[in-house]
């Protein structure tokens, strides 16, 4: 052991401890050893170095690991309320460590690799992980795809892949993931958004599967990790499977949970942390609307994409874009043909704030999936064991007649209308467009909306039902790619509703039983929205012809000079609508509960 005034040390006479000017909180590797930098009120600060080896042996018993070396430092070492000094001459690499603050023992906020145990008595027991490795980024590419471009899909790492049906070894982790990453890629989408992959904490009575609550911000999950606790830095595994992405052109963005009461200084931290050491391109933070700002402020993170609920007035980026809530209310209710939304959901069609771009979503985890959405009247929480009193009571959705699943063959054709109508709308809406894992090809939680414990096959995308439903994920795909090829549909501005270049069309307009004259009075189901190509830089218009009443009706197609209508594509099972009779009458006969995509040509 050695003492003097401002430092004890135990367990080698090789350690010697320094001040360090650093400013990055955590353990970080040096040239010359590591710097401990750690936040905290006391005088005098502990740091614990242990063998993994002796965590599990103490976690097993129930006591406290004996530590192989011990550094305690006096407020010498500290600067404002942040103690920081460097530890050298052992080797650190591939210990664990924490923090003894006046008798507790704390595990570091900032921490990059995280053990997690667990107790006699089934609690988490987590420390702090040293690991001096750099990972080489080399041959990553940074994507900067530009928002108007974006097709988000959104998953959760480990419900992901975990099905039996998955066709992926390694169920649940990373490298699942990458090696579905051919699957994804021919989805059509352009970015993932991960639930939280951070290593989160189980603070409940029930299983925390899909981590909103709090925990170790700067750390992958090792339980998403193949390669935990083996040989090598289990980190690179999070990491080759993001370079996959972008290898790919697909971005990552990350999802992350805060507490009320979290730091903004500390998100600011986290967010900059998963920028420059693992290279995702945005961050979905969830978290007070205020503590958001320094992120959305922060100069360092000019180019990453950030995403929130309500940005009020806060950030001066230019990437900042906004989970758009609204939609799904809106589009859900004019689906099941609900009165008085017509006017609300054109504008939601449209909507597209400038500097702040609206993501549209009609399901999410938090929610019934969008088959359920058609499938389920009420929600069927009870295996989460609070008596079905979680999740959402009010769900905007329709069973179509039969609650759960059925063979009656009509119940199932319209459920299946209504789901090929949610993705139209969803594709064909200006902003950017999210899909939650699985609703391309159906995949159910039985009426659960709040899965939020179900790591099981309630909670796991079924990948059994892409063989069932496998003519709906044609679907998806054909709309993914008809929005891709039709800028009009994902123009980077919000439309105005004007002709302010003086094309001779307005960006956007509506349409009725007359041209140019939409019905929009609360019983109204139906509309036309045409888009003008040239304010996106295509060659032709496009108009959707939408019908959400149970009876048919009738729309009126504008008149342009030397231009002829064709209608292609629609969510209903009839022919499309001969392109002669159309341009004749001037009209298209819109089904019941059916779209119709018509595009325009010059005359030959």
């Amino acid at each position: 052991m050695i003492n003097d005034l401002c430092c004890t040390i135990s367990g080698s006479d090789k350690i010697i401890v320094d001040h360090t000017d650093s400013y990055n909180l955590g353990a970080r590797a040096t040239t010359a050893g590591w710097n401990f930098l750690y936040a905290c009120e006391a005088d005098r600060l502990g740091l614990l170095i242990y063998e993994i080896s002796e965590c599990r042996r103490a976690a097993a018993e129930g006591v406290r690991p004996e530590p192989l070396y011990s550094v305690y430092v006096d407020s010498s070492y500290k600067t404002g309320n942040v103690f920081a000094f460097n530890v050298r001459g052992v080797k650190l690499g591939g210990l664990a460590y924490c923090f003894d603050d006046e008798g507790n023992y704390e595990t570091d906020a900032y921490a990059e690799r995280v053990l997690r145990l667990e107790g006699v008595d089934g609690s988490e027991i987590f420390y702090g992980m040293l690991e001096s490795g750099r990972y080489d980024w080399s041959d990553d590419v940074s994507l900067n795809i530009p928002h108007e471009d974006l097709i988000i899909y959104k998953l959760h790492v480990r419900g992901y892949t975990k099905n039996r049906f998955s066709k992926v070894s390694d169920k649940g982790t990373f490298k699942a993931l990458a090696a579905k990453i051919p699957y994804i890629k021919e989805l059509g989408v352009t970015a993932v958004e991960l639930m939280p992959a951070y290593e989160f904490v189980n603070s409940g009575a029930n299983t925390n599967f899909w981590g909103y609550d709090g925990g170790f911000y700067m750390a992958p999950r090792g339980a998403y990790s193949a390669s935990y606790g083996k040989h090598g830095d289990y980190t690179y595994e999070f990491r080759d499977t993001i370079k996959q992405f972008h290898k790919n052109g697909i971005e990552v963005y990350m999802e992350m949970f805060f507490p009320h009461g979290t730091g903004s200084g500390y998100i600011d931290d986290c967010v900059r942390y998963w920028r420059r050491e693992y290279h995702i391109d945005g961050v979905h933070l969830i978290c007070d609307d205020n503590a958001a700002g320094i992120p959305a402020d922060d100069v360092f993170l000019k180019g990453m994409k950030i995403f929130s609920t309500n940005w009020d007035n806060y950030g001066r980026n230019d990437d900042l874009y906004e989970y758009n809530n609204g939609f799904l209310e809106s589009a859900r209710r004019i689906i099941k043909g609900d009165e008085d939304q017509l006017q609300g959901f054109l504008y939601m069609m449209r909507k597209n704030t400038p500097g702040r771009p609206s993501v549209n979503y009609i399901a999410s985890n938090d929610g019934f999936t969008l088959a359920d959405v058609y499938s389920y009247d009420r929600k069927h929480n009870e295996a989460n064991g609070e008596n079905n009193r979680d999740g959402a009571n009010y769900n905007l959705s329709w069973n179509c007649g039969v609650e759960g699943p059925t063979k009656r063959r009509k119940v199932v054709e319209l459920r299946n209308l209504l789901m090929r109508n949610a993705i139209t709308f969803v594709m064909c809406a200006q902003g950017i467009p999210l899909i939650y894992a699985g609703d391309e090809f159906g995949n159910s939680q039985g009426g659960n909306n709040n899965a939020y414990c179900q790591d099981n096959d309630t909670g796991w995308v079924d990948w059994n039902a892409l063989n069932r439903n496998h003519r709906f994920y044609d679907f998806v795909r054909t709309m993914i790619d008809f929005r891709k090829h039709h800028a009009c549909l994902h123009m980077a501005d919000e439309a105005g509703l004007t002709d302010y270049k003086y094309y001779g069309l307005p960006d956007v307009s509506y349409h009725g039983v007359k041209a140019w004259y939409p019905e929009l009075e609360h019983y109204s189901r139906q509309a036309g929205i045409m888009y003008c190509g040239q304010y996106a830089g295509d060659e032709n218009n496009l108009y959707i012809a939408f019908n959400m009443h149970w009876e048919p009706h009738e729309l009126a197609l504008p008149n342009i000079s030397g231009r002829s209508w064709q209608a292609v594509l629609t969510t209903g099972t009839e022919e499309l609508p001969d392109a002669s009779q159309i341009n004749e009458a001037r009209t298209v006969s819109v089904p019941a509960r059916t779209i119709i995509i018509l595009e325009d040509e010059k005359n030959s």
